[in-house]
């Protein structure tokens, strides 16, 4: 949205999803764009939907994890240990950038 606002785009509506499924009647009917996981856009390449990746350097996307610092949860804290392993890994790796060929 910060990048949209210092372009002077605004949309008109945003629609918050919690699965790709969700979106494909807003794209399909051309009211709307997703920004969705990779997986996710791969399942609604069809019917006319086209996919793109999107490669803007300043665009990042934040992940956060909470939980009680009290949880006595063995599961709790496992994933969040799973969680940090995880992400320390991520962070190793840079995505490769690929044309998108006209």
């Amino acid at each position: 949205m910060h990048a949209a606002e210092q372009q002077n785009i605004s949309p008109s509506k945003i629609q918050h999803i919690t699965a790709p499924e969700e979106a494909f009647p807003f794209v399909a009917d051309g009211s709307a764009v997703a920004f969705l996981v990779k997986a996710g856009a791969l399942l609604m390449a069809r019917n006319g939907v086209t996919v793109r990746p999107l490669a803007q350097p300043d665009l990042r996307l934040k992940t956060y994890l909470v939980s009680r610092a009290d949880n006595e949860s063995k599961l709790a804290s496992e994933l969040v240990k799973a969680f940090m392993r995880k992400i320390s890994d991520v962070n190793k790796y840079k995505q490769l950038l690929l044309r998108i060929s006209a």
